[in-house]
């Protein structure tokens, strides 16, 4: 018994070696002997996961994070990779579950918030996404990437009016960021309202499109502005 730990210790770190080399195959092979030795090792079946995965080999990728949540129903990293390899599989409604897992474990993970992002606005949940992606910006200010990714794919989509919606977000958190006004004006324009899209191609958010389109913020806004340091003021 004590013989199998050692040498299950020793394939342990050989895999390690193997993983820093970048020979994925090699490393795989170690941790299978891990498990053969020790069935109930979740560091090997997490770690096969992950190089597994690397190799694009999603199907047994998935059994062995199916495996750590057997022994290990608690772990957020194997249901953050579930959903991932289940994402990329285009599972949508299960891998979103499983990034709302992870959240019930760490409700500050951006990386998580992003994927169940993606995840929405491929399933056509769009406040859902629009949510998740108003978060990261919550968390991370400077994080900017995400939110406007958000906002390119719904302009492409000719969702004009979850654009206004998203955008409108993104200022009350970021009020002298750009691209949200830029992205309002053309969506307006869109619409045929071009008067009100010059507003926001100077960067001036006029309280009626935030009543139009966000009722449940206006009774607390009259206009966001990137020019002016009173950008929330009150009624």
């Amino acid at each position: 018994m004590n013989a199998n730990h050692n040498d299950a210790d020793t394939l342990y770190q050989l895999a390690g070696v193997y993983l820093n080399q970048g020979k994925l195959e090699e490393a795989s092979a170690c941790w299978q002997k891990v498990i053969a030795l020790k069935p109930d090792c979740v560091e090997a079946y997490f770690n096969l996961g992950i190089a597994l995965t690397q190799q694009d080999k999603l199907e047994s990728a998935l059994t062995c994070f199916q495996k750590v949540l057997t022994l290990n129903p608690y772990s957020a990293e194997a249901y953050f990779n579930l959903g991932v390899i289940l994402a990329k599989q285009e599972k949508l409604e299960q891998a979103i579950a499983c990034f709302q897992k992870v959240l019930e474990f760490s409700p500050e993970d951006v990386d998580t918030y992003k994927n169940l992002g993606d995840a929405f606005l491929k399933q056509n949940q769009l406040d859902e996404a629009i949510a998740c992606f108003q978060k990261i910006l919550q968390l991370q200010p400077d994080s900017v990437e995400p939110y406007n990714n958000l906002l390119l794919q719904l302009t492409l989509q000719s969702h004009f009016d979850k654009v206004i919606v998203a955008a409108i977000k993104a200022l009350q958190l970021k009020p002298n960021w750009a691209q949200p006004y830029l992205y309002i004006g053309y969506a307006l324009q869109q619409k045929g309202r071009n008067e009100e899209a010059l507003d926001c191609g100077l960067g001036l958010l006029r309280y009626n499109l935030i009543k139009e389109f966000l009722p449940e913020i206006a009774n607390r806004i009259k206009v966001i502005s990137k020019s002016e340091s009173n950008n929330y003021n009150k009624k």
